[in-house]
């Protein structure tokens, strides 16, 4: 489904950085994998591990409480179906880490993600005073031709595995 201007629509959740059992995170995790984390497993995670592999995600809507606005929430995540073959990712797959930022991938977020980053005490220590460089031009891409949004560049939907989704 895409939106009037041709861009794929993105939903995402919000998760503290916490693999206890009782996290969300945690929760989804094993939900999508199908089985919890051995204690190896758990000590071991890497988030970046996931990226661009497939999954199912339940989607609820819900309206505002004015009736203004129809919100998408993810109530929860599966592993997808085995006959299911995965397409290319629409967007650029990437991590986007404060610990150690590449600010090139910083501005490929969306202006939304940009600012909750930006007002964030991480944010302010990872800059140190200094201020990391302009996002993208959207002038230049129109310009140039090219889309607002970039393109995928995860791994093709063969190199992905069925049988379990990450480690």
């Amino acid at each position: 489904m895409l939106m009037p201007d041709g861009r794929p629509y993105l939903i995402s959740r919000r998760y503290t950085a916490s693999l206890h059992s009782k996290s969300q995170l945690a929760t989804d995790l094993k939900s999508w994998r199908g089985r919890d984390f051995t204690p190896e497993e758990r000590d071991n995670f890497d988030l970046r591990n996931i990226l661009g592999k497939p999954c199912l995600l339940s989607i609820a809507h819900q309206e505002s409480r004015d009736g203004k606005t129809t919100y998408a929430n993810i109530p929860a995540i599966s592993n997808k179906m085995k006959s299911y073959t995965p397409k290319h990712p629409d967007n650029a797959v990437f991590a986007f880490d404060l610990s150690d930022p590449d600010w090139a991938n910083y501005g490929l977020l969306n202006e939304k993600l940009r600012e909750q980053i930006a007002k964030s005490p991480e944010y302010a220590e990872a800059v140190n005073g200094r201020q990391p460089p302009a996002p993208p031009q959207k002038q230049a891409q129109a310009a140039e031709g090219r889309p607002e949004h970039p393109q995928g560049n995860a791994a093709p939907a063969e190199d992905i595995e069925d049988d379990i989704p990450f480690n």
